[in-house]
């Protein structure tokens, strides 16, 4: 198991009353969520960050969309996949050498299979469609930025698990949400 991770649940404290269950009624919800310091700091943080996104390279939420839209975990997920499916359509009329991203592939990857059957190097290097020496240095690199994390294989000692952090969970939950909000 990933440290800071539990039970393959990535919602960490921050963002555990943020995303809603089809059929969940928001109202029912009882709004408490326990945060440690560290927590209030990183939302201190954030909204510092936020108060301070004024220029190009930090673009505002859309204000089409609704205010109290609820983004779903499945609809992060489909947008996830629905960016890979695009970024995979683009070798359809540019040579893929050049449109290389193997951290971001990967994290994408990663991401889009969260609730489906757990990612192995190799299942995940053909995905992505890789070569294994590109995958491993990325993913060593992406392990030492705690986006990533390994377990080993519970009956192939060859093998192991790669499953994303629940800092990098958060991230990219945080990214889909906003990008989701944009094009509504």
């Amino acid at each position: 198991m990933c440290p800071g991770g539990a039970e393959r649940k990535p919602v960490g404290p921050l963002m555990s009353g943020t995303f809603l269950k089809p059929g969940d009624d928001p109202a029912a919800r009882s709004g408490l969520v326990a945060m440690t310091r560290k927590d209030v700091e990183d939302v201190e943080r954030l909204l510092r960050l936020l108060a301070k996104a004024t220029d190009a390279r930090y673009p505002q939420p859309s204000t089409t969309a609704h205010p109290w839209q609820a983004v779903t975990r499945e609809s992060l997920i489909v947008a996830a996949r629905q960016l890979l499916r695009d970024r995979e359509r683009r070798t359809q009329f540019l040579p893929p050498g050049m449109l290389g991203e193997p951290a971001w592939e990967l994290l994408l990857q990663l991401y889009a299979e969260q609730n489906g059957a757990r990612m192995n190097i190799a299942r995940l290097t053909s995905a992505v469609r890789l070569p294994p020496s590109t995958a491993l240095r990325w993913l060593g690199y992406l392990e030492g930025k705690q986006l990533v994390c390994k377990e080993a294989h519970p009956t192939d000692q060859r093998s192991s698990f790669i499953e994303l952090t629940a800092q990098a969970i958060e991230a990219l939950d945080l990214y889909f949400s906003e990008r989701i909000r944009r094009t509504a």
